[in-house]
């Protein structure tokens, strides 16, 4: 069989017999017998024509190869000997050094104990092997394909090999009684799933969503008060409070996300006149004040801008002290009660953030200096980035240095917005890109390659071919993605030919050989794999 420049993978699944894995070493290619098996699948034939060079005499043949055999050449040749034809070729598949199985449109038909020949094969002497586990899901995807209906119900019925994200690229294939009869599914994510489509499809209903709020997942529970809330029925700041304070304890509701309760209040605020949410926003000490205010300057920053400029002013000292006088004249001395100097720096940081998020929609020029001032006075890492994300729009060249520094020392969402400030504010391959690829984070490393992918390629190529020797393995991967996106075959070629000549690492190999060398089939099931971690992603593994 002819030798592939393809890197192995599970879509060719290769394995080597007990013969050759005690060996520990390479065969020369003469000596290795090898065969190719495939369900009974033109789809599969073809393409194994396709990788051995031509029609099936000839990859079985090739001058370069040791023996090979195809599954159906072997029960031709042995079509006198008594037995089911796996047991026939079971012989070849003992003696065979690799072993190539070539799956597209089908996985195979139950053996007995396996769940295809093709199992069988690739167990034989490997019971803990990695396509028993896989067969499953190989399964689901090949149903999913042909028929959505038994997919969807294979998903709900608890199949081992059912993926809910598979199915999530369909689901709006799904229709509305399926959906419905999903959200009294064991399983959260598919109640997720189903809740999150009847909601945009306007078909959850008030009593579904009124249901839906008590459910065990804390994300549908989220999705059914939002849809409430659209819906204009009457929900409370405090019945949204309760339901996300103690999740129930349930098998059910492991796995998922937790809800963060301030941003479904915030959807409940945002339908509120401006009057009523500035009497909100006014409450210094309640738990939903500063979502009020958050509401307040995002909604209607025009009426609120002078209050909030002027709040940000003196942090938050007058609207502490109207709240503490108008508390005064209602409980009397009774305000002296409630401690707030060991309260006051936990709620002024939540109604600076507020304020800055409102700057940063809706400001002006005329915030910078504002924001420079929170970026250095406050310790608040939401509050900072509220400030570095003002003066990403709003800033100058001269801020560059300290929101480098920020983004140096920071973490998280706050590090991310910091860099995408520097960027803003110091563009092109000679600006702040540089230091942000010296922070060696493959996330904001994605922020630079999504920034220069506006520029010429010849003007990053070096720094984007530096990176495919940094440490971090997923830098590489980000790196490796761009050039293949952004480089025709030819210059791509080129940079894999001299980055082989130095020391290099198998990852980035493997990308761009499978980018330039894998055909059409399996090059754009390559390039699917490699989307979620490619330049375009912000994961970071």
């Amino acid at each position: 069989m002819v030798p592939l420049r393809v890197q192995p993978d599970p879509l060719i699944m290769m394995s080597s017999s007990p013969r050759c894995q005690e060996q520990h070493r390479f065969l020369p290619p003469e000596r290795i017998a090898s065969l190719v098996c495939d369900p009974d699948d033109p789809y599969a034939i073809e393409l194994a024509l396709d990788l051995g060079g031509g029609d099936r005499t000839e990859a079985h043949d090739a001058g370069t190869a040791g023996p090979s055999v195809g599954l159906r050449d072997a029960v031709d040749r042995d079509q006198a000997t008594l037995g089911r034809p796996q047991a026939i070729i079971n012989k070849d598949v003992d003696i065979c050094d690799l072993f190539v199985g070539l799956l597209w449109e089908r996985w195979g038909q139950p053996t007995g104990e396996y769940s295809s020949g093709f199992e069988e094969d690739q167990l034989r002497g490997d019971l803990d092997s990695d396509v028993r586990t896989a067969a499953p899901t190989a399964t689901f995807r090949i149903v999913l394909r042909d028929d959505l209906d038994r997919a969807f119900d294979l998903l709900l019925d608890g199949d081992r090999g059912a993926d809910v994200e598979l199915v999530r690229e369909r689901a709006r294939e799904l229709t509305v009684p399926q959906l419905t009869r999903a959200l009294e599914n064991g399983n959260a994510k598919v109640r997720e799933l189903a809740v999150s489509q009847l909601r945009e499809r306007g078909a959850l209903t008030g009593d579904l969503a009124v249901k839906r709020s008590e459910d065990t997942s804390a994300a549908v529970r989220a999705v059914a008060f939002e849809a409430m809330i659209e819906q204009g029925l009457t929900v409370t700041a405090g019945q949204i409070r309760k339901a996300f304070e103690a999740p129930k304890p349930s098998l059910l509701s492991l796995g998922t996300e937790g809800v963060d309760a301030d941003q479904v209040i915030l959807k409940l605020y945002q339908t509120l006149p401006y009057e009523e949410l500035r009497e909100l926003a006014a409450d210094w000490l309640s738990l939903t004040g500063s979502v009020a205010y958050r509401a307040l300057g995002l909604c209607h920053f025009d009426r609120a801008k002078e209050q909030i400029r002027r709040d940000l002013g003196d942090r938050f000292a007058s609207h502490e002290a109207g709240w503490t006088a108008g508390m005064r004249e209602k409980i009397g001395d009774a305000v002296e009660q409630f401690d707030l100097n060991k309260l006051r720096r936990y709620i002024r940081s939540q109604f600076e953030a507020a304020s800055l998020e409102a700057l940063a929609e809706h400001g002006d020029a005329s915030d910078a200096g504002t924001a420079r001032r929170y970026l250095v006075e406050s310790d608040d890492p939401e509050t900072r980035r509220h400030a570095v994300t003002v003066l990403g729009r709003f800033g100058s060249s001269e801020d560059v240095e300290e929101i480098l520094r920020v983004a140096g020392e920071a973490y998280g969402d706050l590090r991310v917005a910091a860099a995408r400030a520097a960027l803003a504010l110091s563009p092109g391959a000679d600006g702040a890109a540089t230091d942000i690829l010296a922070m060696h984070s493959a996330r904001l490393t994605a922020l630079v390659l999504q920034a220069w992918e506006q520029l010429d390629i010849d003007e990053v190529i070096l720094p984007v071919k530096d990176l495919l020797r940094d440490s971090d393995s997923t830098v590489r991967v980000k790196a490796a993605s761009f050039l293949i996106a952004r480089l025709p075959p030819e210059r791509l070629e080129e940079v894999l030919d001299a980055y082989l000549e130095g020391y290099h690492y198998y990852n980035v190999v493997c990308w761009v050989d499978r980018a330039l060398y894998a055909p059409a089939p399996l090059r754009d099931l390559y390039m699917a794999r490699l989307e979620p971690s490619g330049f375009r992603s912000e994961r970071e593994w």
